[in-house]
């Protein structure tokens, strides 16, 4: 794993860390984005919008992932944002002067 793209970022996240003396790790993101970060709620993820029946939680599938592994990892129950803005990189766009 160390030669693909993911083993050295890594890798030198983990040096530049210890060099900086911040702890660094990984953890698995398996499981995030199908729990709801407000009460907890399971459910399968489908399409980009994650929507919680029970409480009407409703997020961008990556924002409910983010929240939930932030929770794990510090332990710290973050707030649910109200409202949130999803930018897709695009492709530069020629324009005539």
């Amino acid at each position: 794993m160390s030669g693909w793209e993911y083993g050295r970022d890594s890798d030198y996240l983990a040096h530049k860390s210890t060099q900086a003396r911040i702890s660094c790790f990984t953890g698995s993101e398996r499981g995030t984005s199908s729990q709801c970060p407000c009460c907890g709620h399971r459910k399968k993820p489908r399409g980009r919008t994650w929507v919680c029946r029970r409480c009407g939680f409703r997020g961008h599938r990556d924002l409910v992932g983010s929240i939930n592994m932030h929770q794990d990892v510090f332990g710290i129950h973050l707030k649910c944002p109200r409202s949130f803005t999803y930018r897709r990189a695009s492709p530069a766009q020629n324009q005539e002067s």
